[in-house]
């Protein structure tokens, strides 16, 4: 009698318990994909609109401001409606899943081509103010977008899970892992962050190398030498700020990448926490156009102009001086 009475209690809380999770997590994602169109429509409003921070190297902030952009506008829209089972059928299901996966590379692809940007901005600076013009960024990121669509795109290719007939969609039911561990975590997020981590540590090598030469000319020269010293202090803290917006990025995204390797490695995973995974993964997008608003004096003062419409001047950006215009 106690058996069958408690039976139907414990299913309740159980649903309750499921519908509480899954709730929070609908909200969470709805906030996120809100904070992700107006923050990174912002960014991209002040670029077109400030002539003084359409630069090279902000060329790609914006790319990666879009791909934020449409995370918020797809990418979300899309984990939601997997979250709770649709498209059913499988081809549905697998385009719906592959989304997230291609604005996720092109965000990685993204950082990659200003780490590589940074890198010939410092080791070859005439080759730089030369030839990185608005057509050649415009080619870098075509390129980006590409190559990012096209490795999202590899499960619609055939690199999937066999196709059966789905009751409900799920990203494990139509993503093989392998593809997403092998190819997609460890090729193509893992050894891209590999390169930025080593292109940095080159260029905070030569800055740093640039500043001690610096310090140690003849007085006589002392006008020279604090021009050259605010170039590289701007060099420099141009780095570091896209060093915070990678380790940001990591720090986002590696949780899910782990939960995924540890279930294709052990066939076990912490179920529970693929949610909050997920939702950190999102908040990248939501969170990065802080880091152009309250770091960046230039991005700084813009936002102030458009929001506030202020008649503040753009100040001394903190980006690199090396900018092309």
């Amino acid at each position: 009698m106690n058996n069958t009475t408690e039976a139907p209690l414990m299913t309740n809380d159980m649903t309750a318990a499921v519908d509480v999770e899954g709730l929070i997590y609908l909200g969470c994602e709805l906030v996120i994909g809100v904070l992700s169109v107006l923050g990174n429509g912002l960014v991209l409003l002040v670029i077109t609109r400030e002539s003084q921070l359409q630069t090279f190297t902000n060329y790609f902030i914006a790319s990666l401001a879009m791909a934020d952009l449409l995370v918020g506008l797809l990418g979300i829209p899309c984990a939601i409606v997997s979250k709770y089972g649709l498209p059913a059928d499988f081809y549905g299901c697998l385009l719906t899943n592959t989304v997230i996966v291609i604005l996720t590379q092109i965000s990685i692809f993204g950082l990659l081509a200003v780490a590589v940007e940074r890198f010939i901005a410092i080791k070859f600076p005439f080759i730089y103010h030369t030839h990185c013009t608005g057509p050649v960024a415009a080619a870098v990121i075509a390129f980006t977008w590409l190559s990012a669509i096209l490795v999202g795109l590899v499960p619609m290719f055939g690199w999937h899970q066999p196709v059966m007939s789905l009751t409900k969609c799920a990203f494990v039911s139509v993503i093989d892992m392998n593809y997403m561990v092998y190819f997609n975590f460890f090729g193509c997020v893992l050894l891209p962050l590999l390169v930025m981590f080593l292109l940095y540590c080159f260029i905070f090598q030569v800055v740093f190398r640039q500043l001690k030469q610096i310090n140690s000319l003849q007085v006589a020269m002392e006008t020279v030498t604090t021009t050259r010293r605010q170039i590289f202090m701007k060099e420099l803290r141009a780095v570091k700020w896209f060093c915070a917006v990678i380790v940001f990025f990591a720090v986002c995204w590696l949780p899910l990448h782990v939960l995924n390797t540890m279930l294709l490695v052990t066939g076990s995973t912490c179920f529970s926490c693929f949610n909050p995974a997920i939702i950190l993964s999102h908040a990248n997008s939501a969170l990065n156009p802080i880091f152009y608003a309250f770091v960046n004096k230039k991005f700084k003062c813009a936002f102030k102009r458009l929001v506030f419409c202020s008649k503040e001047p753009l100040v001394d950006t903190t980006m690199a001086s090396s900018q092309p215009g």
